[in-house]
């Protein structure tokens, strides 16, 4: 009798220890996304080249910060996402800046992809031709927008031409910004 209440016993201790182990595996990141675990936003960053790299992370859309290690198809996949959200970034900051800027963004970009080099990426829409190439300082940013670009413009040439530098931690620092009629 006791060793079938023992056996008993272990039997509970074992189903109980699967079961929190299936329960922590279905509750875990099963996509393998980065993402924020806030408001889901993918525009997110960790310090790259430092001790906090794939482990502190802040979302630029809601602004919270959180810790977690991603595995590394998770960590590989965002850091081939990165020139996009640079991009989306410094628009962004652009926009914010520069009103005068801002109402020539395409409201809805869909963006043509020209991979130059391994590091270096130019995307185009409306006019925009953006530049991201990741340099040993960051990632060097180059926003040229010129009107006479868009098929059947009528108007003023506008052109704007905005350089800056997206720090591996994740700043933005203006170098030059100048818009030309």
């Amino acid at each position: 009798m006791a060793k079938l209440v023992l056996l008993i016993g272990v039997g509970v201790v074992a189903l109980t220890v699967i079961s929190v182990l299936l329960l922590a595996a279905q509750t875990s990141e099963v996509s393998g996304e980065v993402k924020c675990p806030f408001c889901g936003s993918k525009e997110v960053w960790t310090p790259i080249g430092t001790k906090s790299e794939n482990f502190l992370w802040k979302c630029f859309n809601c602004g919270k910060t959180w810790s977690k290690t991603y595995s590394e198809e998770a960590y590989r996949d965002w850091l081939h996402r990165t020139p996009v959200i640079v991009r989306d970034m410094v628009l962004k900051f652009v926009a914010a800046k520069h009103p005068d800027a801002k109402q020539l963004l395409p409201p809805k970009p869909v963006w043509s992809v020209q991979q130059l080099s391994q590091d270096k990426v130019v995307y185009k829409c409306g006019g925009w031709i953006i530049s991201v190439e990741k340099t040993e300082e960051g990632y060097k940013v180059t926003l040229d927008f010129s009107a006479t670009r868009i098929p059947g413009y009528i108007g003023i040439p506008h052109r704007i031409v905005w350089t800056g530098i997206f720090t591996f931690d994740g700043k933005i620092v203006e170098e030059s910004y100048g818009h030309y009629y």
